[in-house]
């Protein structure tokens, strides 16, 4: 630990980051610490500790990324694990063994980072009333489908009310809280992991073109569409990669789609640096997303060129995306990008340099420096949102 704290360069107040459990890389909560850590010391709380019973007991073998250079206090760390917090520990004795263990780590001036809504986070808010409280209203972002309904709920409002500075995704997430303290911060891109050349994955076939996408395979996926697009398209391979939840029958049975799972966030570009482009195949009728799903993004930073069905497409990239209709365009707008100049996904990737995640973290970083300094926050509200990031 003590290594862990000597590479730490003190930029301002640390961060005790109390936010769910992590799998992996790629939440935006993850994304910003990873960050934000070459900065600041932080220790992360699993939120899955404020769980009572049963909850707490089944995200209890949820695996943990080794990969995050950050520590954690789970259940057990904190003395919860035989009974609910709401049973009590209390959040003001929670409270405190958390600044303990932040000493023990040299944290110095540490601010609470609330990313979670999880019932004891208010109250846990209230026990760190000589700190600073984020409260960063997160949305699902790997889920396109999760965050249609982007209204906070009762607990986010109090969670919004206690916080010093709150950080929301969406303007219309933002517009729900007072105005002089919220900051508008949109998902960000890992520019780095799908713009630096990788070895290509060994599922990827080497004689034909590759239409690609990642994403969960769900009710709002048209598989129809994918089928109809994949029958006119014989020498051309689709290759689908995410958890499914919905009738694939059609697709399975197609020699050129390949179907192959779920992969982890830090393999993906092992796969989609070698499509010739990328498909968002959203059925017609679907709910109308309010925010950006990091695949676009992803998909972008890979110079990829995309085509999306369903009238979805995210205002932010409206100039990147061609939209289509219905097979006969899908596969005439991929059969299209085989002629495209490589100079393309170069600009393609440059133009994402601008939603990276490293801006959001230095946008972050200068809000929370304001804080620090006790001065007011930037006038930058969340109504010009490139302006103020």
């Amino acid at each position: 630990m003590d290594s862990w704290k000597g590479a730490h360069r003190l930029m301002g107040s640390d961060l005790i980051v109390v936010a769910d459990r992590y799998s992996g890389l790629s939440g935006p909560v993850q994304q910003l610490m990873l960050r934000l850590v070459l900065d600041r010391q932080i220790l992360w709380v699993d939120a899955h500790a404020f769980a009572e019973g049963a909850a707490r007991r089944r995200c209890r073998n949820t695996p943990i990324s080794d990969k995050l250079p950050i520590p954690v206090l789970d259940a057990s760390a904190l003395g919860v694990e035989q009974q609910p917090l709401a049973s009590f520990v209390g959040a003001a004795a929670l409270g405190r063994r958390i600044i303990d263990a932040a000493g023990l780590l040299g944290l110095k001036r540490p601010m609470l980072w609330l990313a979670s809504s999880a019932s004891a986070a208010h109250a846990l808010a209230k026990s760190f009333s000589n700190h600073r409280v984020v409260y960063h209203h997160v949305l699902s972002t790997r889920d396109d489908e999760a965050a249609v309904d982007v209204k906070p709920d009762v607990r986010e409002m109090a969670l919004g009310q206690a916080a010093d500075l709150v950080l929301a995704p969406t303007p219309e997430s933002a517009a729900c809280f007072a105005r002089n303290k919220t900051r508008l911060l949109p998902n960000g891109v890992d520019v780095d992991l799908f713009a630096t050349p990788t070895q290509r994955a060994l599922e990827m076939p080497w004689d034909r073109p590759v239409a690609g996408f990642h994403g969960h395979i769900n009710e709002h996926f048209d598989t129809q569409l994918v089928a109809a697009a994949a029958r006119l398209l014989p020498n051309w391979q689709f290759m689908l990669i995410g958890p499914v939840s919905t009738d694939v029958a059609s697709l399975a049975a197609m020699d050129n789609v390949m179907l192959i799972g779920a992969r982890s966030h830090e393999e993906l570009p092992r796969f989609s640096q070698y499509w010739a482009a990328a498909i968002v195949p959203r059925r017609a009728g679907a709910p109308v997303r309010q925010h950006c799903p990091l695949q676009l993004g992803e998909y972008l930073a890979a110079g990829l060129s995309v085509i999306a069905a369903g009238d979805q497409v995210p205002s932010d990239y409206a100039d990147l995306i061609t939209p289509v209709d219905d097979a006969p365009q899908l596969a005439a707008a991929l059969a299209s990008t085989l002629d495209e100049p490589p100079s393309c996904r170069a600009l393609r990737c440059a133009r994402m340099v601008e939603y990276s995640w490293s801006v959001r973290a230095a946008f972050v970083n200068r809000l929370l420096q304001e804080l620090e300094t006790h001065q007011r926050l930037p006038r930058c509200g969340y109504e010009n949102a490139k302006a103020s990031i």
